[in-house]
């Protein structure tokens, strides 16, 4: 019994390996910590894809923004660049995504006003 896990054990730990890149591949990895807006009624969650985190360039990162409310309800979901230079951006009722390519999404609520020099308060 013993020969037949020492004989499995290499093609188990490969489909644990693979199930883990997966589950990274499809849910992203943390590009930096949740940014919350001005009045503290939303915050935003930037992710990259995996590939992009192994293999990019630092400034040229791809990925997304998910902004979600405060009670956790996900808002929003932008796709591109994740550059700090183009935002995102809290500015009253939307948030402004100057990267590639550029957005304007519009929020349920007042946010706040941001300041262009900090995204996250």
């Amino acid at each position: 019994m013993f020969h037949w896990i020492k004989r499995r054990l290499w093609w188990m730990l490969l489909a644990i390996f693979i199930g883990g890149v997966s589950f990274a591949v499809k849910r992203g990895i943390l590009f930096d910590d949740d940014c919350w807006s001005p009045n503290h009624e939303y915050f935003m969650v930037r992710k990259q894809s995996l590939w992009s985190a192994m293999f990019s360039q630092f400034g040229y990162e791809e990925g997304w923004v998910l902004v979600y409310d405060k009670y956790g309800n996900l808002v929003h979901r932008w796709d591109g660049d994740l550059t700090t230079q183009g935002g995102p951006f809290w500015a009253g009722n939307e948030v402004l995504i100057l990267n590639k390519p550029e957005a304007s999404l519009r929020l349920p609520s007042d946010a706040g006003e941001g300041d262009l020099n900090r995204i996250c308060y």
